[in-house]
């Protein structure tokens, strides 16, 4: 063990590509409880995000899969680090549903709750141990990790690619990486102070939150509220954020157990503004918002369960039919500076855990490889007068290969517990 005077937390890096245990407890020396108080004390943090995919949630039919259609955003084909560096057969493993930080967060609640009380099933799809703590409370953050000593280089349309060398080292020219790769995302505190400690103690509390890449401001505060209280029009006022945090707790903490009154109902305050941008500077974009969304896991009964609340107020509908001119990457529609909504779940039984966190998604814009793709003929003449794909540009020639994107934030999650 650490001496007393050793402060540090562990980020775990990159869960899209742990081939299915990032969330699984394996105690070497140690027993499940130790091994899940070890985690619970020091993995304050996750990395839902950075330039070889994201890691929130995954798409698909399988139960253990999500039906959320905006878990579709920058997946790679693989389960494992091996398939990302060599990109061929036979490290093409379909992604593992038990890589991706969703179902972390569900395992976790379900640690809370004894399996007999429950009378939950024996299933491979999750752990039914019971440890009577939540050892997976991560809180959000995104990251480059393109090894270019270039912080913050985030821009889709000025990507240099994960490492000074460019793209393969047999080409010549092409693309600066492997196309399903992306520049990466940042990692926001909100701190004391901007100090080392400041920045050390948000991190372990947890208030932090997670961008794709643009600087989009995020505040999300729970509370216990009557469905007629004052609380529900903080949008309204000029001290948001003082409202939160004396009538509530700010992301990355828990809500009291007990209400204020019988009638009380989890409430969730959210603000979002957009990325401003930099007059003057193409390398940072402003794009306006498109929605705010919560995102509810909770156990129950019969098992973890997910829900997507979209939450735009009624005069800011989130389908605002706001397009991207592939051909040019000129945005058409139209979108929000800001966003704030408080809500209350209608769905809350008190009996039941639960996490709620908030995402926030932008207007679509170009994806990386549709502004490098723009701008050139991927095209040669074969021997045989045929056209053909230049080497390094087969993605610029594939017309089923993602062209647009939706950038975003994350913020770390709000737990209940009973």
């Amino acid at each position: 063990m650490c001496p007393p005077d050793c402060e540090f937390i562990s980020i775990p890096h990159n869960s899209n590509l742990s081939a299915g245990l990032m969330f699984e407890l394996l105690p070497v020396d140690l027993t499940y409880e130790d091994y899940a108080d070890l985690s619970a004390e020091y993995e304050r943090l996750i990395e839902i995000t950075q330039h070889k995919g994201e890691s929130e949630c995954f798409k698909g039919c399988d139960p253990l899969y999500s039906t959320d259609e905006a878990c579709g955003f920058e997946k790679l084909p693989f389960d494992n680090i091996m398939g990302a560096r060599l990109y061929s057969l036979p490290t093409l493993t379909d992604p593992n549903p038990k890589s991706f930080v969703r179902y972390g967060l569900k395992q976790g609640l379900l640690y809370l709750v004894d399996p007999e009380d429950y009378n939950l099933p024996d299933s491979n799809d999750y752990d039914t141990r019971f440890l009577g703590f939540n050892p997976f409370k991560y809180g959000m953050i995104g990251s480059t990790d393109t090894h270019l000593g270039t912080a913050g280089a985030v821009a889709e349309n000025n990507y240099k690619g994960n490492t000074a060398q460019g793209g393969a080292l047999s080409q010549a020219e092409g693309l600066p990486d492997y196309a399903g790769n992306n520049p990466g995302g940042l990692a926001v505190l909100w701190a004391d102070e901007n100090s080392r400690d400041g920045l050390f103690d948000a991190m372990k509390r947890r208030e932090a939150y997670a961008t794709s890449g643009p600087r989009i401001t995020l505040r999300f505060f729970g509370m216990w509220a009557d469905p007629g209280s004052p609380l529900l029009d903080m949008c309204g006022t000029a001290d948001f954020a003082e409202t939160g945090y004396i009538n509530g707790v700010p992301m990355g903490d828990d809500l009291p157990s007990i209400p204020v009154s019988p009638d009380a109902l989890p409430t969730f305050a959210v603000y979002a503004h957009k990325d401003e941008g930099v007059p003057g500077n193409p390398d940072v974009l402003s794009t306006q918002l498109q929605k705010i969304q919560i995102i509810k896991g909770w156990v129950d009964e019969s098992g973890p369960h997910e829900n997507v609340y979209t939450i735009n107020p009624d005069s800011q509908p989130h389908d605002t039919g706001a397009i991207v001119d592939t051909n040019t990457c000129e945005t058409i529609g139209t979108g929000y500076d800001e966003l704030c909504r408080v809500w209350q779940d209608p769905d809350f039984n008190p009996d039941y855990p639960a996490f709620y966190y908030v995402r926030v998604l932008e207007n679509p814009t170009c994806r990386w490889t549709t502004w490098l793709c723009k701008d050139v003929d991927p095209y040669t003449t074969g021997l045989f007068g045929q056209k053909k794909c230049k080497d390094g540009y087969e993605e610029c020639c594939d017309p089923e290969y993602p062209q647009t994107i939706q950038e975003r934030a994350w913020s770390s999650p709000i737990w209940y517990t009973p």
